[in-house]
């Protein structure tokens, strides 16, 4: 759903403003990493640079609510504020991850996992409205938990790249929801194909 209630899809969301690529340069590249700049123009028309670090394989994108630990706040605190700024929501945290890296061969960074519960039926919780930085531009989806692998799914059948935090997370899910089910190793090997 977008951040004012109504159901979001790859299928109806072409009438939302979108970033308009405009081109892709290499400023350095070595045989596993380049540095790319890319242009483009954003949903409200103006012309942004992006800066990224793509391996020279397979490029990779962002996907999660996420955000930097500013040197005056606890990662639980961070954690609340860039749920708050980016979906809207309110929560309580139930746990924190160790501190964890994301991929060690591409950068140092490090990051940890928060788990938040949000309760919807807080009236803080029933029409959240995000509070995005200039120049972000977040569309808050959501998904019932038993339904989120395949509409992650359908999101990449669609073209669009999802983070691979969240589809372990879902492909985690749909494996505990079949658990008991009696399934051969071929059945199994089926819930990853498209």
């Amino acid at each position: 759903m977008s951040s004012e209630g109504t159901s979001s899809s790859p299928t109806n969301n072409a009438h939302k403003p979108k970033s308009e690529f405009i081109k892709q340069e290499t400023i350095h590249r070595e045989k596993w990493l380049s540095l790319e700049k890319i242009t483009y123009k954003d949903p409200r028309g103006k012309i942004r640079t992006w800066e990224t670090v793509e391996r020279t394989t397979k490029p990779q994108r962002p996907g999660v609510a996420d955000g930097l630990v500013d040197s005056e706040e606890t990662v639980a605190e961070a954690a609340i504020r860039e749920l708050k700024e980016e979906t809207g929501y309110v929560g309580t945290i139930t746990s924190i991850s160790p501190v964890t890296v994301m991929d060690s061969g591409m950068s140092a960074s490090t990051l940890n996992l928060v788990f938040v519960q949000v309760d919807g039926d807080d009236t803080v919780n029933q029409r959240p409205v995000p509070n995005l930085d200039e120049g972000e531009f977040i569309e808050v989806i959501h998904a019932p938990l038993h339904e989120l692998k395949q509409k992650l799914d359908a999101y990449s059948e669609a073209g669009d790249l999802v983070d691979s935090r969240v589809y372990t997370y879902a492909a985690t899910l749909h494996q505990c929801q079949h658990k008991g089910e009696d399934m051969d190793l071929e059945q199994q090997k089926g819930l990853y194909k498209k």
